[in-house]
């Protein structure tokens, strides 16, 4: 799904922090999935929905050894919250059954430091 990131009045570029906690049984279909599922996201990473997406882990990432993965974290970009839950709700890690859904967490944000972003100092409270 392309979202739309302007309007004819004004560019929408509210960015969101998505939280979402896999399911307790979910890592099999994560692993069979996951080709498919980065294939798909590959327009959305192009228009600029997804900002920043990886894997939430229990303990510290360490190469070369098991690490247990608890979830996905994303930075996106959508007009608003409800375009990013249905944009969400097309990929294959929901369809699948991979995230807990009902667990699932967003909040507006606004990005400082990221690649190809410029900080933002000073601003109504100093932040």
């Amino acid at each position: 799904m392309q979202l739309p990131i302007a309007t004819q009045d004004h560019v929408l570029n509210q960015e969101y922090l998505v939280i979402l906690p896999d399911r307790p049984n979910g890592l099999s279909t994560r692993l069979a999935q996951h080709a498919p599922h980065f294939e798909a996201a590959k327009p959305d990473v192009a228009s600029g929905f997804f900002k920043v997406a990886g894997k939430i882990y229990e303990e510290p990432f360490v190469e070369n050894e098991p690490h247990k993965i608890a979830g996905t974290f994303l930075i996106v970009r959508a007009p608003r919250r409800e375009d990013v839950e249905k944009r969400l709700k097309e990929d294959l890690f929901y369809t699948e059954g991979v995230w807990k859904w009902e667990e699932l967490q967003i909040y507006p944000c606004k990005s400082t430091f990221a690649p190809g972003a410029q900080a933002q100092t000073g601003g109504k409270n100093g932040l």
